[in-house]
């Protein structure tokens, strides 16, 4: 009996040594969908509408990790992304990157908006040269840069 008495004890010792497998996940989720929810379609802007944006404020201070710029939206749609060819060019004139980028501008008619994207120079070496200049210019490289409007996107109506 005393034997019988140990190896339950025993038994019970051991199964309360296993950790409380009790499951804190909820399985597989999935997203809900709705038939009221449509993608956003967007329209490529032509023409004279595209001659009505301009950018304008572009800075790139020497340690920041952002170039900035402004969209200025002179055009009487609304404008969701913008397309932009930039040109970074050394003091003497030399080319040093060139990148085309999309960006969200989110501008209503006659609204100009701060745009932020990430800088080209990950090292960050470079200042744009009308940009505060910085201390210690020896270590530091101005740049310029030439911005062209390729295309924008608006809701298509």
């Amino acid at each position: 009996m005393k034997s019988a008495l140990l190896i339950l004890t025993l038994l019970l010792l051991s199964l309360s040594a296993y950790p409380d497998v009790t499951r804190t996940n909820r399985g597989k989720l999935r997203a809900a969908t709705s038939a009221d929810t449509q993608p956003a379609i967007y329209d490529t802007i032509t023409g004279h509408h595209l001659d009505s944006l301009s950018v304008a404020g572009y800075d790139k201070p020497l340690r920041s990790r952002y170039e900035s710029l402004f969209v200025i939206n002179h055009t009487d749609i609304a404008i969701r992304h913008i397309g932009l060819d930039i040109t970074y060019y050394d003091s003497a004139g030399r080319m040093l990157h060139h990148v085309i980028r999309t960006l969200p501008a989110n501008s209503l008619p006659g609204q100009t908006r701060l745009v932020k994207f990430d800088s080209w120079d990950p090292q960050l070496a470079f200042y744009y040269y009308r940009s505060p200049q910085p201390k210690r210019v020896d270590q530091a490289t101005p740049y310029r840069v030439r911005i062209k409007i390729i295309f924008a996107t608006s809701d298509k109506q």
